[in-house]
């Protein structure tokens, strides 16, 4: 049952409403949709988890066209069932984070924030792959963090309902019963088994080194942390406003050059069609 607040305005003034992680991805969807973004009211949520924890609760409040949108990171993509209709509530694209959307190197070197030093193409690639070749390590260690995140936490069980349980019985029977608690021995004998991290990290390590050497790392790597890096080659500043600045001029570039990232027209076009647009 929906409950009356001061959201209401805010959630029925467009058509569609899209939660996001932050303000660059805001900025940045905006202006790639142009026309079409005054059909969405995009909104950050402030952060990965809370996208799902907000879109969530303003289903259950019976708002029917709000939907999610948050990086991959070390989880899936749900893209191939965007074209379909589906009951996806949170769309997760196929890339690390938005800003591997951004890892254009044309757009990058020809949008009007690299006027100051005039960085060439080449020049850009250039700096990023010296970037991403410092990463490797980097990255192989966060997908064994985040693997071992998923054996400990993945099924993590939900509150029970109330009237559920009423005894100490009941609570006991109840965890029990969990697939999670079930698992979750097994899955942590495994990272306390001797040789398993050396074992997780190099197959990691492999991994990392193959995105490396494919060019897959344009996907694969942090495309923050590389987006800053070449933000600070092209533009030297580092205020709170920067990655966002240079994020709109690279998306006012791709729109003016017909060079927007294909998933993401994908993503707006789901969209529409899920409110019959």
């Amino acid at each position: 049952m929906k409950v009356p607040s001061d959201l209401d305005a805010l959630l029925i003034a467009r058509p569609i409403v899209l939660w996001v992680e932050d303000w660059l991805t805001k900025e940045y969807l905006a202006r790639i949709w142009q026309p079409q973004d005054a059909l969405f009211q995009v909104l950050v949520a402030g952060g990965h988890d809370s996208v799902r924890a907000v879109v969530r609760n303003l289903r259950i409040q019976d708002y029917r066209r709000v939907f999610g949108f948050r990086d991959r990171d070390f989880g899936r993509s749900n893209r191939s069932n965007w074209s379909r209709q589906t009951d996806i509530e949170v769309y997760v694209g196929s890339r690390l984070e938005i800003e591997n959307y951004l890892l254009d190197w044309a757009a990058l070197a020809g949008c009007t924030i690299n006027q100051k030093f005039q960085r060439s193409v080449d020049q850009v690639k250039q700096r990023a792959e010296s970037c991403a070749g410092s990463m490797i390590w980097w990255m192989a260690c966060r997908q064994v963090i985040a693997g071992y995140h998923e054996r400990l936490f993945a099924d993590f069980p939900d509150h029970p309902s109330m009237g559920n349980v009423n005894t100490q019985a009941d609570a006991e029977r109840y965890i029990q019963e969990q697939s999670w608690f079930q698992s979750f021995s097994a899955h942590s004998q495994h990272i306390l088994d001797p040789g398993s991290l050396a074992a997780d990290l190099g197959s990691a390590h492999a991994d990392q080194e193959d995105f490396h050497q494919s060019g897959k790392w344009i996907e694969e790597f942090s495309g923050k942390e590389i987006f800053r890096h070449l933000r600070g080659y092209l533009v030297n500043e580092d205020d709170g406003e920067a990655d966002v600045n240079l994020a709109k001029s690279v998306a006012d570039w791709q729109v003016q050059n017909n060079s927007v990232p294909q998933e993401l027209l994908e993503l707006r076009d789901a969209l529409r069609r899920r409110v019959c647009i």
